[in-house]
């Protein structure tokens, strides 16, 4: 199980995510682990990073990762980078980190 609290920034309108992102893989699939050097998670996107695809798809799958409607969760920065900082909006990090380590993926 990786420990995902580097990765974590709490705000008053949540908690922001650091993540690393691949777009166009095989599968999409999160948290597939950590990246100690960057203090980031990684996120594998099926959908190309072109048109927005990519961006849209995190929003969606963040939002039935939480459980929560998708208009509380926001890029805040690196929208056309694969760096990228989301809101996670009402939600603190420790309920953040209890859901990533409860959901880890292996491998």
């Amino acid at each position: 199980m990786d420990d995902y609290r580097g990765a974590l920034a709490s705000t008053s309108a949540g908690t922001v995510i650091a993540l690393d992102v691949t777009a166009g893989a095989k599968e999409t699939a999160f948290p597939r682990g950590y990246n100690a050097w960057r203090r980031s998670i990684v996120f594998l996107v099926r959908e190309p990073p072109e048109g927005g695809r990519a961006n849209a798809e995190i929003l969606r799958y963040l939002s039935e990762f939480f459980s929560l409607p998708q208009s509380r969760i926001r890029i805040l920065s690196g929208a056309s980078s694969h760096r990228k900082k989301v809101l996670i909006g009402g939600m603190g990090p420790e309920r953040v980190l209890a859901l990533l380590s409860c959901r880890d993926a292996p491998g």
